[in-house]
């Protein structure tokens, strides 16, 4: 079972995001989670999702590895939600 966990797994490959200097893509992924944390309405919301699904195509990482890992995510965070809502 943990085998199947690919959250945060590096996949290697050659994409453009691959080459990217390590320290802009500490900063893109800074300025990417102040976007997340300031969007406030469904047009922002829609940017941010359009973004994401723009970056995992560009990498070039097999969608069935992002399919994967999304419901461990998705339950990651209802579990932080209803834990922060008690």
């Amino acid at each position: 079972m943990l085998t199947d966990i690919t959250l945060g797994q590096y996949y290697p490959g050659d994409s453009f995001l691959h080459r990217m200097d390590p320290r802009a893509k500490i900063l893109c992924t800074m300025i990417f989670i102040c976007a997340i944390f300031l969007a406030n309405n469904p047009w922002s919301y829609l940017l941010v999702t359009v973004f994401t699904l723009g970056c995992i195509m560009i990498s070039g990482v097999p969608t069935v590895m992002v399919w994967k890992a999304l419901p461990l995510a998705l339950q990651k965070q209802a579990h932080q939600l209803k834990e922060a809502m008690s």
